[in-house]
């Protein structure tokens, strides 16, 4: 006889990470964008994202659910993003959009800048205990670099327009 056991916990089993262009050259830009829906049974609460970012990437914005700025309202400068921005808390069944914007500012230290997307949230599983904190890691978010110009048949992408083509 075969049976199922429902563990009261938040579930982000669905989270993913991706950033948009994944070729830069100096001074131009990436979106990265999280998405993570809660398909758990109980909510998660204080959420913090961190993503140290490499040598040569800096962050130009960063946004939840489309508002500017950490949960609490401090800014997600590169050293916020590396000791862990508050995003405040998703419900079960309900979803959650980090968006930041990286600009290449140097050559990275190898091919590409690559970073790690990643949470620790509480939850509590049974009524009356104490919060239990996980952890989620994404995968890595690699962005590649290329020295000079990008060639002339990027199209569709804003990011492309900030090197001069001259």
């Amino acid at each position: 006889v075969a049976f199922g056991i429902e563990v009261n916990a938040p579930d982000f089993t669905g989270a993913e990470a991706g950033a948009d262009p994944t070729l830069l050259v100096v001074d131009q830009t990436s979106t990265v964008t999280v998405d993570m829906e809660n398909v758990g049974l109980v909510d998660a609460t204080d959420l913090v994202f961190q993503a140290e970012l490499p040598a040569g990437l800096a962050p130009d914005s960063f946004s939840i659910d489309g508002s500017d700025g950490a949960a609490n309202g401090d800014p997600a400068d590169a050293a916020a993003l590396a000791a862990g921005i508050p995003v405040g808390s998703i419900g079960s069944t309900a979803a959650q959009q980090i968006e930041f914007v990286v600009r290449s500012e140097a050559a990275p230290d190898g091919d590409a800048y690559v970073f790690t997307p990643q949470f620790t949230y509480d939850y509590v599983s049974c009524t009356g205990e104490e919060p239990l904190t996980e952890p989620l890691i994404l995968p890595d978010i690699e962005i590649d670099f290329m020295e000079g110009e990008l060639p002339t048949s990027t199209t569709g992408d804003s990011a492309g327009d900030s090197s001069d083509s001259g």
